[in-house]
C-alpha cells in the first residue's frame, strides 16, 4: 500500500470521525442552541401561565371564549417541550438518531399541533364575530358543551389525517424518498403535488377564512359606530314606553257628560296639576321627555363601551392575521421549494430558519391573546410576582358598566 493511499484512508476516516461528533463551528454551537432554548423556555412558561390562570381563575373559566385560547395554549405548549427539543437536537448533532417510527410519530404530532394552531385561531375570530352579531343570543348559542365538542372534533380528525399520512403515504404511492437513519421529514414532502395541496389546506384557506372573518368583524364595528346598523333596542324600547306614558298622562281627565253638565251649572273647576314629588303621581310631559333623554344616554354610552371594546378586539385580531402570515408565509414558500429541488435550491440554514419562524408563532400567541384579556393578565402579575406594583382590580372595578348590561361580564373578560 502506498503512503499516498494509505495518508488519503486515514484523513477520510478522520473526517468521518469528525463528521460524527459536529459538523458545526463553535461560534454556531454557542449561539443557535441558546436561541432555540430562550424560545422554548418563552413558549412553555407563557402557554403554561395561561393554562394555570384558566385552572386557577374562576372569572377565566366563566367566560367560554377563553376555552379556545386555553386550547391554543395547550397547543403551543405541546410545540415547544415535545416538537422542539427534538428538532434542537437533531439540528445540533447534523443527524437523526431516532429511527423511523419515532421520526414518524413525532412528524405526525408536528403538523398536526401546527394544524390545530390555524384552526383555533380561526376559532377565535368566528367567536368574535358570533359575539358581536349575535348579541344576548350569544350566550345561550355558545355554550361549553357546544365548544368542547368542536374542538374534540377537530382534534380527532386532524391527529387521524396526519398519522395516516406519516404511516400510509409510502405503502400506498411506492415512494421511499427520506433516509430515515440520518434524516427525519414527512415522506410526502419530497412530492410537489401532495405538498401544494397540503399547504392549500393548512395555509392559503384558513388564511383567506381569517381575512373574510376579520373583515366582516371591522365592517360590522364601522356601522355600528356610524349608527347604520340602527340603534339599540334597549333604546326602542325605552322610548316607546315613554310614548305610551306620555299618552296617558294627557288623556282628558273628564268624559263628555261630564264637561255638559259642568258647563251648564257654571261651576266648573280648573284642571288638576299634579303636584310634584305627590306619592303615586304621574310625571309631566317634560319629565317624561326627560327620564327618555336620561336613559337614551345611559344606553349610548352602553354602546360606545360596547363599541370600544369591540374595536379593541379587532385590532388584536388584526395583528394576529399579521403575525400569523408573518410566521407561515416563508415555510410555505420554502416547503413549495424543497418539495421541487430539496436542499439543491434550499439551504440547509434557509429550511432551518423557516421552521423556527413558523414555530415561533406558538411563542407569540400567548402575548397576542392572553397577555391582551385583562383577567389573563392580572393571573400573570400574580405568577411573575408583580401584582403588588400595579391595581389591574381597580381599574376592571372604573370600567365596569351598568349591572343591568347582560352583556357585560362576556365583553368585560374577552379583550383578544
Amino acid at each position: 500500500m502506498s503512503l499516498e493511499s494509505t495518508t488519503d484512508g486515514f484523513s477520510s476516516s478522520d473526517l468521518h470521525d469528525d463528521s460524527d461528533v459536529s459538523t458545526h463551528s463553535k461560534a454556531w454551537l454557542a449561539t443557535v442552541p441558546l436561541i432555540l432554548s430562550v424560545i422554548m423556555f418563552v413558549t412553555m412558561v407563557g402557554n403554561f401561565f395561561v393554562v394555570l390562570a384558566f385552572i386557577r381563575d374562576v372569572k377565566v373559566r366563566a367566560n367560554v371564549a377563553n376555552v379556545f385560547i386555553v386550547n391554543l395554549a395547550v397547543v403551543d405548549f405541546l410545540t415547544a417541550s415535545v416538537i422542539l427539543p427534538f428538532n434542537t437536537d437533531w439540528l445540533v448533532k447534523d443527524v437523526w438518531l431516532y429511527g423511523e417510527v419515532f421520526c414518524k410519530i413525532w412528524c405526525a404530532l408536528d403538523n398536526a399541533l401546527l394544524n390545530m394552531a390555524v384552526i383555533t385561531i380561526l376559532l377565535i375570530s368566528w367567536d368574535r364575530l358570533c359575539l358581536l352579531t349575535m348579541g344576548m343570543k350569544y350566550r345561550s348559542f355558545q355554550t361549553k358543551r357546544r365548544v368542547g365538542m368542536i374542538l374534540f372534533a377537530c382534534w380527532t380528525v386532524t391527529l387521524a389525517v396526519y398519522f395516516f399520512l406519516a404511516f400510509a403515504w409510502s405503502p400506498i404511492t411506492g415512494e421511499y424518498n427520506i433516509d430515515f437513519d440520518t434524516n427525519c421529514e414527512m415522506e410526502y414532502s419530497a412530492n410537489l403535488t401532495a405538498t401544494v395541496i397540503i399547504n392549500t389546506l393548512n395555509f392559503i384557506i384558513p388564511f383567506f377564512f381569517l381575512v373574510a372573518l376579520n373583515s366582516a368583524i371591522f365592517v360590522n364595528i364601522r356601522r355600528r359606530s356610524k349608527g347604520s346598523v340602527g340603534p339599540s333596542p334597549q333604546v326602542n324600547n325605552v322610548y316607546d314606553k315613554s310614548l305610551v306614558q306620555h299618552k296617558d298622562n294627557t288623556a282628558p281627565s273628564r268624559s263628555n257628560g261630564s264637561k255638559k253638565a259642568c258647563r251648564e251649572s257654571g261651576r266648573c273647576e280648573p284642571h288638576p296639576v299634579a303636584i310634584p314629588d305627590a306619592p303615586g303621581r304621574k310625571e309631566t310631559p317634560s319629565e317624561d321627555a326627560q327620564n327618555v333623554n336620561r336613559t337614551t344616554g345611559d344606553t349610548t354610552t352602553k354602546e360606545r363601551r360596547f363599541l370600544a371594546r369591540h374595536q379593541k378586539a379587532a385590532f388584536v385580531l388584526a395583528v394576529l392575521v399579521g403575525c400569523f402570515l408573518a410566521c407561515w408565509l416563508p415555510y410555505q414558500i420554502t416547503s413549495a421549494m424543497f418539495a421541487v429541488c430539496a436542499y439543491d435550491c434550499v439551504s440547509e440554514l434557509a429550511w432551518e430558519v423557516t421552521n423556527t419562524i413558523l414555530w415561533c408563532n406558538a411563542t407569540i400567541n400567548p402575548f397576542i391573546y392572553a397577555a391582551t384579556n385583562v383577567h389573563f393578565r392580572r393571573n400573570f402579575r400574580h405568577f411573575l410576582l408583580l401584582d403588588r406594583w400595579t391595581c389591574d382590580g381597580c381599574r376592571l372595578k372604573r370600567r365596569s358598566v351598568n349591572k343591568d348590561d347582560p352583556l357585560r361580564d362576556t365583553m368585560n373578560e374577552t379583550a383578544y
